[in-house]
């Protein structure tokens, strides 16, 4: 759930800020994709973080998913998770599914075919309910709650978390900001190689100077 996440992530600030080596006056928060909204949630609130890098992440969690759906499968969608959410408080029973039941769109099932082979722990069933809580999630709506330095980062071929998820985050931050488009690259290039180097370098050049 995003909102237990965001108290994890106050939990590690917090931890972090004891360690004798740390500066606890100059923490930053660097998020990928959905980690990436986790960050802008925390940074409204915590004004203990000096500035955040988010890359592959959305403004959107409904228009994430739900975007490219026609209105019967919103509706299918809708009425699952109501059915979900009913058996989950009233029978105390949750409703789950494997990851490739959930996943929509071909790159994250490709992805996580081949991790979940190396790191079979992957193989997990996910509540039903979790998905609602993503359509729920919308860091558009508090983005400009944020008056920490804000570095975005997109992909410019990312179909998982489009690049214009990204520029409306941008649209909305407050300056001081900085977006930066990685060309040719899908979501989960970014995670290795020359789109990698070039990610980790903006955000670390943005966290010596915020």
């Amino acid at each position: 759930m995003p909102q237990k996440q965001a108290v994890d992530i106050r939990n590690a600030v917090t931890y972090i800020q004891s360690l004798e080596n740390v500066d606890p006056e100059n923490v930053s928060l660097w998020g990928s994709s959905f980690g990436g909204a986790n960050a802008v949630y925390v940074a409204v609130t915590d004004s203990r973080v000096k500035s955040i890098a988010v890359q592959l992440t959305f403004a959107s969690g409904e228009r994430m998913i739900k975007g490219k759906m026609n209105d019967d499968e919103k509706a299918k969608i809708d009425g699952t998770l109501q059915k979900a959410r009913t058996r989950e408080v009233v029978s105390n029973k949750k409703l789950s599914l494997k990851p490739d039941q959930i996943l929509t769109d071909e790159d994250s099932k490709s992805f996580y075919a081949k991790m979940s082979e190396i790191y079979p722990q992957m193989q997990v069933k996910i509540p039903i309910t979790t998905l609602g809580h993503i359509l729920e999630l919308k860091p558009e709506e508090v983005i400009s709650g944020v008056r920490q330095p804000v570095l975005i980062i997109a992909a410019e071929n990312d179909i998982v978390c489009p690049a214009s998820e990204s520029e409306i985050l941008f649209e909305k931050a407050n300056n001081p900001k900085e977006f930066v488009l990685l060309k040719n690259a899908r979501h989960f290039d970014t995670y290795t190689g020359e789109n990698f180097n070039i990610s980790a370098q903006r955000a670390v050049e943005w966290f010596r100077k915020h």
